[in-house]
C-alpha cells in the first residue's frame, strides 16, 4: 500500500495549487514523489538540471519543469495489492467520429499520395471522474502496466495529466547513450505465437531509419540491436534499441532530446511535414 501520510502530502499540495509529479519507473513498485515548495513556474531551459520535465508535442506550446532543488523528493516502496480492472464505457459522439474519420480519411489520401510514409492521429474522448482518488489511480497505473514508465502530473496550468509509456526517449551515461525504435503493435495474447506482418515491419523499420538518420551527425558510433517483442500491458511492441557515444563538443543533451521529440513513432515521417498537419487537422 501507499503510506497514508505520503497519500496526505499529495493531496494538500493538491488543495492548494502546487506543482506536484509521482511516478514510478519500468519494472519497478518504487515511486517518486516530487512536491515543488512553491507556486513559480519554472522553464526547461536545458537539461543539466536534476528536474521532471513535462514537455508538449509542439514547441509552440509552453513547457513545464519541476526542479529538485526546488521541491521536496519521497520515495518509498509499494506493496500492490489486486484490484479489480473493468473496461470503460461512454457514448460515442457522432460529430466527433465523423471528424475523426475524415481526418482517417485524409490521412490515408497523404500516404498514397507519398506525402508521407507513416502518420500518426488520434482522437479525444471526454469523461468524467468525481471524486479524484489519487490511491487507485496510483494503484491501477502501478499495477496493469509494470514493464512501462508510469507518472501522475499536477500542474495549476495543466492540471492533471497522468499515463503510461514503454518508450524511453534517451538514457544517458557520461558521453553515451541509448534511445530504442518502438512501433509495430499487436494485442498481448499469452496463449497465440505473435505473428508480425509486412506492415508492422515496415512500419518498424521506418523508425529505426528515421532515428539513426537523426543521430548520424552527432555521434561517433551507432549500434542497432536486433529487433525483439516487448510486452507493454496488453499489447506488445516490435522494439530495437539503439546506442552510441557523442562526438566531444557535438551537441548538448538538450539538443540530442529536441531532435529525436518526437520520434516517428509518436508522429510520423517526414517530421516537419507531419508535425504541422497533425496540429491543424487533429481533433482535440
Amino acid at each position: 500500500m501507499i503510506e497514508p501520510a505520503t497519500l496526505e502530502l499529495i493531496s494538500e499540495q493538491y488543495r492548494k495549487k502546487l506543482p506536484f509529479v509521482v511516478y514510478s519507473l519500468p519494472d519497478s513498485q518504487e515511486i517518486t514523489v516530487i512536491l515543488q515548495k512553491n507556486s513559480t513556474y519554472y522553464p526547461t531551459e536545458d537539461f543539466t538540471k536534476s528536474a521532471f520535465v513535462f514537455y508538449p508535442f509542439s514547441n509552440n506550446h509552453k513547457d513545464y519543469c519541476i526542479p529538485k532543488e526546488h521541491a521536496t523528493v519521497l520515495k518509498q516502496q509499494v506493496s500492490l495489492r489486486l484490484l479489480e480492472t473493468q473496461p470503460i464505457n461512454f457514448e460515442e459522439n457522432a460529430a466527433t467520429k465523423s471528424q475523426y474519420e475524415d481526418l482517417v480519411s485524409k490521412t490515408v489520401s497523404n500516404i498514397k499520395t507519398r506525402n508521407a510514409q507513416k502518420i500518426v492521429v488520434s482522437r479525444k474522448a471526454s469523461l468524467t471522474i468525481a471524486p479524484i482518488n489519487f490511491e487507485e489511480i496510483l494503484y491501477r497505473l502501478l499495477l496493469i502496466y509494470p514493464t512501462a514508465f508510469r507518472y501522475l502530473w499536477y500542474h495549476p496550468e495543466t492540471s492533471i495529466w497522468c499515463g503510461v509509456t514503454p518508450e524511453v526517449l534517451l538514457k544517458t551515461s557520461d558521453t553515451c547513450f541509448t534511445t530504442m525504435a518502438l512501433a509495430g503493435t499487436q494485442k498481448n495474447d499469452s496463449i497465440q505465437r505473435i505473428e508480425w506482418g509486412e506492415k508492422e515491419r515496415n512500419e518498424h523499420q521506418l523508425v529505426i531509419d528515421d532515428i539513426v538518420d537523426k543521430l548520424q551527425s552527432i555521434l561517433s558510433v551507432i549500434k542497432v540491436s536486433k529487433t525483439y517483442n516487448f510486452n507493454a500491458g496488453p499489447v506488445v511492441h516490435l522494439r530495437t534499441d539503439i546506442t552510441g557515444c557523442i562526438k566531444k563538443g557535438k551537441s548538448t543533451l538538450t539538443e540530442i532530446a529536441a531532435s529525436l521529440h518526437p520520434t516517428s513513432a509518436v508522429c510520423g515521417t517526414p517530421e516537419a511535414f507531419l508535425k504541422n498537419s497533425i496540429e491543424t487537422h487533429e481533433v482535440v
